[in-house]
């Protein structure tokens, strides 16, 4: 999967948070911190998948109906 390393990278970071949390100990900086990672991996995979897709709208002859289509859905992720 072209997304896998990214994915993954996500779910390391959920599983840091996991056990942070599970620690007790961790003060709310370092929560928060793997929060914000956790959210610039996200953002970055979305990203990432609607520049793939406006790329292959631009390659490949779509009706305007699936153009349509493909615009509000990225419309409802930004």
């Amino acid at each position: 999967m072209k997304y896998e390393v990214r994915i993954n990278k996500i779910i390391g970071q959920l599983e840091s948070l996991a056990r942070l949390s599970g620690e007790g100990q961790a003060g709310c900086d370092k929560v928060l911190q793997q929060v914000n990672a956790i959210e610039g991996g996200v953002k970055s995979l979305r990203r990432v998948i609607i520049e793939d897709s406006l790329e292959a709208c631009g390659d490949s002859p779509r009706s305007h109906k699936e153009t349509k289509e493909l615009l509000a859905s990225i419309r409802r992720y930004l």
